[in-house]
């Protein structure tokens, strides 16, 4: 019984800190929602053009 409590502890913390990666990362591409489009419209023109 106490090795179960050790597991689910042991868990629970591993989700917690899951939990706050998934957090952060969600966090971080709301401030740069437009980050991964810039990105393939770099790939996908060359370099010196404009964006227009």
């Amino acid at each position: 019984m106490k090795q179960n409590q050790k597991l689910i502890s042991e868990v629970n913390s591993r989700d917690n800190e899951l939990m706050k990666l998934i957090y952060t990362i969600l966090n971080q591409y709301r401030q740069y929602p437009t980050g991964l489009s810039d990105r393939t419209s770099r790939i996908n023109r060359p370099r010196g053009e404009s964006k227009e």
